[in-house]
């Protein structure tokens, strides 16, 4: 990659050294965060909050986009909001 890479945490700018590619910003669409989630996520035990409010466990079987734009987990064969995710195993 021709120039300078810099990334931001906590509020401080760092610069990364010896970068050989750049993977392009998303393209507004989700696919490339839902490709993200979906490789980190899939096989993996989860909890998270269901509608009663307890807490849950179960293995993510796929992630989705919701017609709203939201991401959902499939666990258990329901579909369960990306916000209510509360730990990964």
């Amino acid at each position: 990659v021709d120039g300078e890479v810099w990334i931001s945490v906590g509020g401080y700018d760092y610069p990364v050294d010896n970068v050989t590619a750049t993977t392009p910003a998303d393209d507004g669409s989700g696919i490339s965060t839902l490709a993200e989630l979906g490789n980190s996520l899939s096989g993996r035990t989860v909890d998270y909050t269901d509608d009663s409010g307890s807490v849950a466990s179960g293995v993510v079987t796929s992630v989705n986009i919701d017609d709203d734009g939201g991401y959902s987990l499939s666990i258990g064969g329901e579909d369960i909001p990306f916000s209510s995710l509360r730990s990964v195993h």
